[in-house]
Order: structure tokens, then C-alpha cells, then sequence
């Protein structure tokens, strides 16, 4: 007889094939993935790069073929970028790094998963963080400006003076805005006199106390008088300087912005600001000033009343009723203040009763005017919170501490929101007494709903990171034996094809081939989920011949049970054409099937059972197997998740999820018993849907 010889040819022309669609296979799974990866070898040199969004990459992707990290970083970053590959390479452990990039004037956040991939590549996975950590800037910055208001009006209740509050306050602008000096001009139109007081960053020698200054001596400006705002982007470039100009010229700035303190209608005062940068002060800078400006004079009227009724009641000691009239002029201006507060304000005696509520704090819950006097402040809170609220209360009243507090607070319908509350004690100094409890209530329903998203997003962004991380430890192993037996065998080919005869080169082949055959049923299995993952995976139910299609699966997995295991197969003869996917079906039933086969001792037997009924098809596959242990069986479907007594039996973790979803999809239902030793019953339960219902909908 003739042999046929096999052409060398022909076999490289094959195994290439082959292994240009493995690679096909595997880059369209990286393309999957939103961010970007980097492969890189131990000595920072970029080999292979991928990105599903572009502009990631912020240079072109040909650009890093065979460049170093060194031509795309700043020094810093390359250094410890090198520093991570070497200590994931030597670990085997993922490193993660967070830094910064600038180009094209932006700055972008970026966070780095460094995973080793061989014994001298690392796989960089990068995540854009921009985003996410300006939203932090943003909420950090918000409770700056939250604080900074609570301690103006913490200052102002314990009868701080002027000079304090005020030097505190602009301090803290400089901080805020940024810039780098803060001046408050306050005027006094009847002395024709304004009271000066300046503070930067850090504490000057003469910035911290209060200088007076006649008014003409300032030359103020015809628009600062009318109350509207000014900026100046370079002092220098200015013919001619007023007092405040030339005072922060002086100094070395170049940015100039004045915002007018008004109460009412009324100018008070001036708040002006300073940078050394020109053009420093945009819209949302300006925006901020007039809120700053607001703050003040409000505190700055506040403490002017305060200062007018002191004087009033030491001049009016022994006059009973024009002191009377003065205490009511000044409690309706400290009202005003307080009533055009956009927080809630209870002022409440020393036995925590309710003296006095704005028409804030009215709204926000909605009371009447003077409807809550005499009850205990504990009435706001709803249920849940009173009991802290009331302790809270006690200890601000008995201790005199400052204390804020989130409660859930009660409004007169009854609907509960949630709150922030801050106490603290008014200390009257002279008496040495205590003269009740200043209580500030601000509504944030939307901040903590704003929260909650927050922390939802950084858990979806922690689960996806953690399934990443399972795909590329699964990879690394599952794609590694079969890689080895390709490479073993294609080395003996090319070393002693000549030598071998017809039956060794069959054999080497056959390796290959099947090698091959698991890496393409490996990257099937992980294209199938990701269309699942990402609600891609297509449902296309036909009408299949059920028997028939179980009977195609049989012939696939029988040679893997071999005879060292019994395959008992029971099909009810009433199953026939029912509208399901077929190949979701073929992989439901190769999946349980190569399951409970793979995981079954030599000699074991596999049970198959088919069962139709008028409405329902039930599926049954049952081992005596190893079994599962209890508490894997809560995440038996979870992706990339494995039995811990699986030991070295090869699996990606995948499988048994997709038949989930299958399942999911068909609307039926999957159910596991299992125990350890004891073997393992899979029940698949499917809705009998005949073709004309399945037109139907």
C-alpha cells in the first residue's frame, strides 16, 4: 500500500492559521475592555499596546512601539512605574500606583494595576481617575466652605471680636478661593472713617491687626459704591491706584477683585482680594467672592448690632424703657440676620425648651411661627434619632463642647429627612452662665443621596476591578498548559521531524490540535460571557428537535467519559420540537454534562435524564462526584468563581454562569444539590413555549 507523507508545508501553514485566530480571539477580548493595557517588559519597554478609547493614549498608539516609559511619563512616575514592574515580576503579586499626567494644559488622573504575565512581562492595566478624583476635590472643597461658615457663626454666638472672626475668616479665603491676600475695608459713614484689616496664607507682621483710615483717603470707586463687583487682571497696567491697589501692588500682587458688602441695599464695606498671578480671578472665583462677601457682612452687622447694644445697655442702665426699646430694636435686627439665614436656627433656654426658630428653620419643617415655643428640641427628631439627639443635647448643655450630628428629622406632616444639626452653648462670660443652646439645622437630603451614588459607583468600579483581576489570574493558568504542550511539541518537530516516524509526528500533532482546540473552546467560553456581561448575548429560539440535539451532545462528550465511567442516558419519548436556542441549549447541556463527567471518580456513573411535560421540560444531570461544598454553593454561579475542592481539575469558573444565563433567558429556573463526597444533581426547569406563542410575543 502507498503512504501518504505528510507536507511540513502544509502543517506550518495550518499551525499558523490557527494560531493567527487565537490571537484574533484574544485581541478581541482586550478590545472589550474600556481601559487601557499595556504589555511591558522588565526594562520599561512598551511591546504591545491596546486601547478601545483613543484618547486615552494622549499619544498615538505607534508612537510606543519600542519605546520606553521613560518617553511617555514625567521622571517620577517612569521611576516608580519601573519600580512596581520589578516587584510584581519577583511577587507574582498586583501592584497598584495612582499619579498624574499633564499635556495640552489638562491634568489627568490616572490609576495603574500592575499583574505579571511571564517572567519578564507585566500586563499594566490603566483606569482613567479623573473624574472621580475632581468630584473629590469638589465635595472636600464644599465642606471647607461649610466649615469656614459654621465658625463664623460659632464666633459670632460666643461673642468673638471683630478682629478674631474677621482675620479667621479672611485667612481662611485665602485657603478657599485661592489667592494670596484677603483685606476687608468696613466703613463707618457717619465718622466718615473705615476700619482696615488684611490677612494672606501665612501671619504677617502687620496684616494681623485693625488699622483706621479716613474714607476719602481710600478713593473708592463710583462702582464699589454701588454695589456692584470689580476685577482687575493686572494692577500694573492701571494709570492711577486707589488706597487698597496700591496697597496690594505694595505686596507684589498683579490680580485685583473687589466685591462690595452689602446689607440690604447699603454698602458696608469692602472685601478685596489679591494674587500674584495675573487674571486670576474667573467667574467661579468671583461667584465664590460674592458668597464670602455675604458671609461677612452679615457677621460684620451681626457684631455691629452687638457692639451698639452693649453701648446702648450701659448708657440706658437706669432707663428702663428706652432700654426696652433698644432690646427690641436689636432682637429685630438679630432676627433679620437669622431669617435671611438659609439654614435652619432654634434657640432654645438652658432646659433645652425652644425660645426662638427663623422663618428658615419654619419652612424646612413646617411649623407655624412660634408654634414649637416652650417644647423640648427634641421634637424635630424623628424617632429613630431622638434618643442620640436628646443625649447629644445634654452633653452640649451640662459640658458646654461643641457637637454636630446627623439625625433623621421629623417634619410636622410627619415625613422624615435627613439633617445636619449643630449645638453649642451660649456662654453668657459676664454672669458666667449659661444662656442657652444655639441649634443650626441644614437640610441634606441631596448631599447623602448625592453619597450614596457616589459609594454605588466606586462598588460597581471595585466589583469590575475584581472581576478583571479573576479574568487575568484565570488566563494565566488556563492558557498556560495548553501553550506548553504546543511549544514542547512544535520544538521536538523542528528538531527531529526527520528522525521521527509517521505514528510520533501523528502524535505531536494530535497534541497540538487539541491544545489548540481547548484555547478555542477556552476563548469561545469567554466570548459568550462577555456578550452576556455586557446584555449583548443574542436569543434566537427556533424550533429544535430536542432528542435529536441531546443525542449530538452525547456523541461530543462521550469520548471524554471514556469507559471509566457509566453514562446512563434517559430521554422521555414525548420530548419533540419545542422553540428554544440551540446553541444555547447545546452549550446548557455540554456544560453539565463535561461537569459532572470531569469532576466523577473512575468508575462513577453520570445520570442524563430528559423529562417533557405539557408545560414544562425538565432536565436532570446528577454525578457521584466530588461534590460541592456548602459555602461555595452561594456563589456557584458567580463568574470565574470555583469550588475550593476542585484541587488541579482544570476550569475556567465560566461555564456553569453562562448556563445561568442561559437558563435566565429561556425563563426558566436552575437548581443545585450537592454535598461534599456525595455528588452533585443539576435541575433545569423550562417553560414549554410552542411556536405559536412564541410569535405571539
Amino acid at each position: 500500500m502507498n503512504e501518504r507523507k505528510s507536507n511540513p508545508g502544509d502543517s506550518n501553514n495550518s499551525l499558523s492559521s490557527v494560531q493567527q485566530d487565537s490571537e484574533a480571539r484574544y485581541r478581541a477580548i482586550v478590545a472589550a475592555f474600556p481601559d487601557l493595557l499595556f504589555r511591558i517588559n522588565r526594562a520599561g519597554v512598551y511591546q504591545e499596546v491596546h486601547a478601545s478609547n483613543e484618547k486615552m493614549l494622549l499619544y498615538p498608539r505607534a508612537d510606543y512601539h519600542g519605546k520606553t516609559v521613560h518617553d511617555f511619563l514625567p521622571p517620577a512616575v517612569a521611576e516608580e512605574l519601573l519600580l512596581k514592574i520589578q516587584q510584581a515580576l519577583d511577587s507574582g503579586e498586583v501592584k497598584l500606583m495612582e499619579y498624574q499626567i499633564a499635556q495640552a494644559d489638562k491634568n489627568y488622573s490616572r490609576e495603574a494595576r500592575i499583574v505579571a504575565c511571564g517572567s519578564d512581562e507585566v500586563l499594566v492595566i490603566v483606569r482613567d481617575t479623573t473624574e472621580l478624583k475632581r468630584t473629590e476635590k469638589s465635595l472636600d472643597h464644599y465642606a471647607q466652605r461649610l466649615n469656614l461658615a459654621h465658625t463664623m457663626l460659632q464666633g459670632m454666638l460666643m461673642g468673638q471680636s471683630l478682629e478674631e472672626i474677621v482675620y479667621d475668616a479672611l485667612q481662611g479665603f485665602c485657603y478657599l478661593l485661592p489667592c494670596d491676600t484677603a483685606c476687608l475695608i468696613m466703613f463707618d459713614t457717619q465718622k466718615q472713617q473705615a476700619i482696615y484689616l488684611c490677612a494672606g496664607k501665612t501671619k504677617s507682621a502687620d496684616s494681623s491687626h485693625i488699622q483706621r483710615l479716613s474714607l476719602q483717603s481710600l478713593k473708592l470707586s463710583p462702582a464699589l459704591l454701588t454695589g456692584q463687583q470689580t476685577t482687575v487682571d493686572d494692577i500694573l497696567v492701571l494709570p492711577d491706584l486707589n488706597w487698597a491697589q496700591q496697597r496690594l501692588s505694595n505686596q507684589g500682587l498683579r490680580s485685583y477683585l473687589s466685591t462690595p458688602l452689602m446689607v440690604e441695599r447699603d454698602v458696608i464695606g469692602e472685601l478685596a482680594l489679591g494674587s500674584r498671578v495675573p487674571a486670576a480671578f474667573n467667574t467661579a472665583r468671583r461667584i465664590m467672592a460674592l458668597q464670602m462677601a455675604d458671609q461677612l457682612a452679615a457677621a460684620v452687622s451681626h457684631l455691629r448690632l452687638r457692639e451698639q447694644a452693649e453701648q446702648s445697655n450701659s448708657e440706658l442702665k437706669k432707663r428702663v424703657e428706652d432700654r426696652t426699646v433698644e432690646l427690641e430694636r436689636t432682637r429685630s435686627r438679630v432676627e433679620a440676620i437669622l431669617n435671611n439665614s438659609s439654614d435652619g436656627i432654634v434657640l432654645a433656654r438652658p432646659d433645652g425648651t425652644i425660645s426662638q426658630t427663623n422663618s428658615m428653620f419654619d419652612q424646612m419643617f413646617g411649623y407655624d411661627a412660634d408654634e414649637l415655643f416652650h417644647q423640648s428640641m427634641v421634637t424635630m427628631a424623628h424617632a429613630d434619632s431622638a434618643n442620640e439627639f436628646d443625649q447629644t443635647l445634654r452633653s452640649v448643655i451640662e459640658q458646654g463642647d461643641i457637637k454636630h450630628l446627623e439625625i433623621r428629622a421629623r417634619r410636622k406632616d410627619g415625613t422624615v429627612f435627613d439633617a445636619e444639626v449643630g449645638l453649642s452653648l451660649i456662654q453668657i462670660a459676664e454672669q458666667n452662665q449659661r444662656g442657652g443652646v444655639v441649634c443650626h439645622v441644614r437640610d441634606i437630603t441631596e448631599r447623602k443621596r448625592a453619597e450614596i451614588e457616589l459609594l454605588n459607583a466606586l462598588q460597581r468600579e471595585r466589583e469590575l476591578s475584581e472581576l478583571k483581576t479573576r479574568f487575568v489570574s484565570m488566563a494565566s493558568h488556563e492558557f498556560r498548559t495548553p501553550l506548553t504542550t504546543i511549544l514542547s511539541s512544535l520544538e521536538i518537530l523542528e528538531r527531529y521531524l526527520e528522525r521521527l516516524t509517521p505514528e510520533q509526528k501523528g502524535k505531536h500533532f494530535s497534541q497540538v490540535h487539541r491544545a489548540v482546540g481547548h484555547m478555542t473552546e477556552l476563548l469561545d467560553e469567554v466570548l459568550l460571557f462577555g456578550k452576556a456581561e455586557s446584555g449583548q448575548m443574542s436569543f434566537n429560539p427556533t424550533q429544535v428537535n430536542l432528542p435529536q440535539l441531546a443525542h449530538e451532545v452525547l456523541e461530543q462528550v462521550q469520548p471524554t467519559a471514556g469507559s471509566s465511567i457509566d453514562l446512563k442516558v434517559v430521554i422521555d419519548r414525548g420530548c419533540g420540537v419545542q422553540m428554544l436556542d440551540a446553541k444555547l441549549i447545546r452549550h446548557l447541556f455540554t456544560n453539565l454534562l463535561t461537569n459532572a463527567i470531569k469532576y466523577s471518580p473512575a468508575g462513577g456513573q453520570v445520570s442524563f435524564e430528559i423529562l417533557c411535560q405539557p408545560q414544562t421540560t425538565l432536565i436532570r444531570v446528577q454525578d457521584q462526584g466530588i461534590g460541592i461544598p456548602l459555602e461555595d454553593q452561594a456563589r456557584l454561579f458567580e463568574p470565574f468563581h470555583r469550588a475550593g475542592n476542585v484541587g488541579t481539575i482544570p476550569g475556567t469558573g465560566l461555564g456553569l454562569s453562562i448556563t445561568k444565563r442561559t437558563v435566565d433567558l429561556h425563563g426558566g429556573t436552575i437548581v443545585c444539590e450537592s454535598a461534599p463526597g456525595s455528588g452533585t444533581t443539576f435541575v433545569v426547569t423550562l417553560p414549554v413555549v410552542l411556536l405559536a406563542e412564541r410569535e405571539q410575543k
